[in-house]
């Protein structure tokens, strides 16, 4: 009897992540790609996907983000995301699935909508609540990540003491 031919494994090649994607896993926003990129890719994402390229790319883009800080050239498209990434600050999906807590509310007479009207859901934006009732002062990113210990390598160094200002937040 003839032994059955060998099936041989074919590589797949992995797809390249449309700069879209990239986009809203940093900045949370899903608009602004670039016009050579599939701009439709980021409304597909589910939660289990954007969950699963968090966990597979995470320290890929949080080494993007933090080593792009300057200030933005253009507030229009890809490069309006730039403003916010630097050194104390983390992206996005970093606030969605990977933050221990939620940012500390410092003074102010504002609330989160949640505690007000229990029917909203509890929903934060790097870190922060949406607030009713008046302001709210909340830790910084940079206070946030040095308060729990959460450098990363070689970032302690380059935060400006600016970055540590508390922020304020109005309804």
């Amino acid at each position: 009897m003839a032994r059955p031919a060998k099936r041989r494994r074919v590589a797949r090649i992995a797809k390249p992540i449309p700069l879209s994607v990239v986009h809203r896993m940093l900045t949370g926003e899903t608009h602004g790609q670039s016009a050579n990129d599939d701009v439709f890719a980021v409304f597909e994402l589910t939660e289990r996907t954007e969950r699963r390229l968090w966990n597979e790319q995470r320290d890929a883009w949080l080494t993007l983000w933090l080593a792009t800080y300057e200030p933005p050239t253009s507030w229009r498209g890809w490069t309006a995301w730039r403003a916010h990434g630097g050194p104390g600050t983390r992206p996005w999906a970093w606030w969605i699935y990977t933050a221990p807590e939620p940012r500390q509310q410092l003074e102010g007479p504002g609330v989160p909508v949640w505690e007000r009207y229990p029917a909203v859901m509890q929903q934060y934006t790097f870190g922060l609540p949406s607030i009713v009732g008046g302001p709210a002062t909340f830790e910084s990113e940079a206070a946030y990540v040095r308060r729990l210990d959460l450098w990363e390598p070689r970032e302690r160094g380059r935060v400006p003491a600016s970055a540590y200002a508390p922020v304020t937040v109005t309804s």
